[in-house]
């Protein structure tokens, strides 16, 4: 399956922010296997201070969220406006995008994003 980007720089494409979007897509992952780990062993909160419960609580909901949302939002951009595939693949991952929320963004950037990045701009451009 040969995708078919469209001819022209897109503002995805641009190599300063590929840094950002795999900064975006790490601090996702990190936070959903935090959130796991976290649901899996519940902790005890009386025992964790309060500042630390806090500090914690902005560092990982926070920057997690906000990054979440970035990387969503600029791979359904990318995929709204760039990246031409056959019927069926777009539909798949439009459905993904959708349902999937970021988590489905964090996959489309690791499997979709990247290798087109890696075609426009050059390998390894990170």
């Amino acid at each position: 399956m040969e995708d078919h980007i469209a001819s022209g720089r897109h503002w995805t494409l641009d190599p300063f922010l590929q840094v950002y979007f795999l900064s975006a897509a790490l601090a996702a992952g990190v936070c959903l296997l935090f959130g796991i780990i976290v649901n899996l062993f519940p902790l005890n909160e009386s025992t964790i201070p309060l500042s630390l419960r806090i500090a914690g609580g902005v560092l990982l909901e926070g920057g997690g969220a906000v990054s979440a949302l970035f990387l969503w939002l600029s791979m359904w951009w990318y995929w709204w406006q760039v990246d031409r595939r056959e019927r069926g693949m777009n539909m798949f991952w439009l459905l993904a995008l959708s349902f999937g929320n970021w988590l489905g963004a964090m996959v489309y950037y690791f499997l979709v994003f990247r290798k087109a990045v890696e075609r426009q701009i050059g390998k390894n451009p990170f």
